[in-house]
């Protein structure tokens, strides 16, 4: 007779080991949101996988028209900086604790979406911005009401 830890042993098997695994995430129109080259830091990336908003991205939220980000980006965090003895256990700490640096981000799906070297950005990419230049941008760009970011962030 099978006992339960064998059937709770082969479920895990057979499900592909993939527990909490939810990336990449799919955000239509060839956008993803996955995790970058630096351990559990996430970004967004477009069809091309150029990266639209650097890692670390904390959340996204999208709709048709439009992908939403808030970031917490390296280069605000001292911990991060390369040219002071870069740590990436200590780095990943310092970010994880900062919760109030926070920089958000609006890309526009239906613009039409070039690298723009003088700005180091996609021309369909809006931001970095704090909460109140966020919020206008937002306006701006007629994002809808409704497309929120899940833990209000």
């Amino acid at each position: 007779m099978i006992n339960k830890l064998t059937i709770v042993t082969l479920i895990f098997i057979f499900s592909g080991c993939n527990y909490g695994n939810q990336y990449p995430q799919d955000l239509g129109d060839g956008y993803r949101f996955e995790y970058g080259v630096r351990g559990p830091f996430k970004w967004v990336v477009n069809s091309s996988n150029s990266i639209v908003v650097d890692e670390h991205v904390l959340e996204v939220a999208f709709d048709s028209e439009f992908i939403i980000a808030v970031q917490r980006p390296f280069s605000m965090v001292p911990e991060c900086n390369p040219n002071s003895g870069y740590n990436y256990d200590h780095c990943k700490k310092a970010i994880l604790k900062t919760s109030e640096l926070k920089r958000y981000w609006i890309i526009s799906k239906k613009e039409e979406s070039f690298f723009v070297t003088e700005d180091k950005k996609f021309s369909n990419a809006y931001g970095p911005y704090n909460s109140d230049e966020y919020e206008n941008m937002r306006k701006r760009l007629g994002v809808p009401s409704t497309l929120i970011f899940k833990d209000n962030l």
